[in-house]
């Protein structure tokens, strides 16, 4: 969408609107372009004023390739879904599995799938009354700005109000103490002290994208991988945060050591001439999301490609170190060490960063919501033999489940990557969900001995880390917890009763 006047971006930051106006002038127009890359849709939603934008965007990006919406019938991937489920079910079939979910578990922590949808309804009842809970006094402010019923794309807008009101944070002000560089230099320091591991920076590869960086990643004099480091959003590239193992650490039989190289790719927002690029805590917690794949794969100890670094780990699992990677970065101490105001250099005061915290931690019940909702989806996509399309299974879910319902041209199936583009997810989005009960569970351990402490980073980095698919991943948790993980430590993080 390309806008001629800035009114009607009131709202919106300078940094976002300079990077619409610098999108515009690389596609040869004037003015500004809205494009329905996230990190722009997410500011649109919770900065900008106009309502009628807000609701415009929220369209557009909800119904890509579906029969709805401004481009409706456009390469609609309603009948790809099917296809797809139908050809999963086929196979699960010929090898003889009552579905693809159950099919699925064979390479996973789970023995039965129907042991996944009885986690999943279980933290669903216990969490869908607190994001309730959450968004009720969001309502009321909406009422009080003329807005008795809060609709999907009001949202976003109405809870950064509510934090700037009871929390005295907006986010536009901590992502000034969070440049890009400021937190890429904090992180290699908390590396160091967890690990004994360094990155240093490499000269850029030819043809490599002015964007991308290389790190190589040593321990002493010891090298023991790559990692490219390709963070913010250009022209053509994939939308949404991931990491590539690009190759396994293995030893051939003469001896010759192959070293790990990792890609970590996300879409932060490009820097401009007027301003670096400057992170909220979301996009913090995600850069280190990813970065925990990408050391998984990198720190790897194991000599053959097959269980080497993420290979050969339990499907479900995958995601552990991520979510124990996110729990350092939430962590207010860790935050002061890689904040720098981009204009002063001043670090963010601790007072201003645990409200920043208790701000970003405001709604974490409906974060989670959404998860399992995406999960029992998933799960019940792969499982059904009931006849129903993806989007009345979708429907019958979040009818039962989301608090602020989403208008009835929502097609957020057609564009659920990470579910119908590759196997890895399929019948196993849950995994996010687990590795969120997994982290909450070893991350006591950090808790009880300190954040930093030598022993407890030293045995993760041997035991989750270092060990590949080698061993059972049950054991590893267990080896490493001291105890068999259940659901009491997420629910306490979350401030929820078990």
């Amino acid at each position: 969408m390309a806008f001629a006047g800035e009114a009607a971006l009131a709202g919106i930051a300078p940094a976002v609107r300079a990077s619409m106006a610098q999108r515009a002038r690389e596609a040869g127009l004037s003015g500004w372009l809205l494009t329905l890359e996230l990190p722009m849709v997410l500011a649109v939603a919770s900065q900008a004023h106009d309502r009628s934008l807000r609701e415009q965007v929220y369209k557009a990006f909800y119904t890509q390739a579906s029969d709805q919406g401004p481009r409706a019938g456009e390469n609609d991937n309603g009948p790809v879904l099917q296809r797809i489920l139908a050809a999963r079910a086929e196979l699960a079939e010929a090898s003889g599995h009552r579905s693809y979910a159950s099919l699925a578990q064979a390479t996973r922590m789970f023995d039965e799938a129907a042991d996944v949808e009885k986690l999943l309804l279980q933290l669903i009842d216990k969490v869908r009354p607190a994001a309730q809970a959450e968004f009720a006094p969001v309502q009321e402010l909406a009422a009080l700005f003329s807005v008795p019923t809060l609709e999907a794309w009001d949202c976003n807008y109405y809870q950064e109000k509510y934090l700037q009101i009871h929390h005295g944070v907006t986010e536009l002000k901590v992502r000034e103490y969070f440049p890009m560089q400021a937190v890429m230099d904090g992180t290699q320091h908390l590396l160091a002290q967890l690990f004994d591991v360094q990155w240093h920076e490499c000269p850029p590869a030819p043809r490599q994208p002015a964007s991308v960086r290389l790190f190589q990643i040593s321990e002493g004099d010891q090298v023991l991988g790559y990692i490219y480091l390709d963070l913010h959003t250009r022209p053509k590239k994939r939308a949404g945060a991931w990491m590539e193992a690009l190759r396994d650490r293995h030893r051939f039989a003469d001896g010759r050591l192959q070293l790990p190289i990792a890609h970590v790719g996300c879409d932060f927002a490009a820097q401009t001439p007027e301003f670096p690029c400057l992170l909220s805590l979301g996009d913090i917690q995600t850069f280190f999301h990813e970065l925990g794949h990408a050391l998984h794969h990198v720190l790897t100890r194991i000599d053959h490609g097959s269980v080497s670094g993420i290979k050969g780990v339990a499907e479900d699992a995958v995601e552990l170190p991520s979510g124990v990677f996110e729990h350092w970065a939430m962590q207010p101490e860790i935050l002061q060490s890689m904040s720098r105001h981009y204009l002063t250099g001043e670090r963010i005061d601790s007072a201003y960063v645990e409200q920043a915290l208790a701000a970003k931690a405001r709604f974490r019940a409906q974060a989670l919501l959404w998860q399992l909702e995406y999960a029992l989806v998933d799960y019940r996509l792969h499982s059904a033999s009931s006849g129903l399309s993806p989007q009345e299974i979708g429907e019958q879910v979040l009818e039962n489940t989301q608090v602020v319902r989403h208008p009835p041209y929502v097609r957020w199936l057609n564009t659920f990557a990470h579910v119908f583009t590759a196997a890895d997810y399929a019948a196993g989005y849950y995994s996010y969900v687990w590795a969120q009960v997994l982290a909450a569970h070893l991350f006591t351990r950090f808790e009880r001995e300190g954040l930093l402490a030598s022993q407890a980073g030293e045995d993760f980095h041997r035991l989750i880390l270092a060990s590949g698919g080698t061993r059972p991943f049950a054991e590893l948790v267990e080896s490493f917890a001291g105890s068999k993980p259940g659901i009491e430590a997420l629910l306490a993080d979350l401030g929820i009763k078990a």
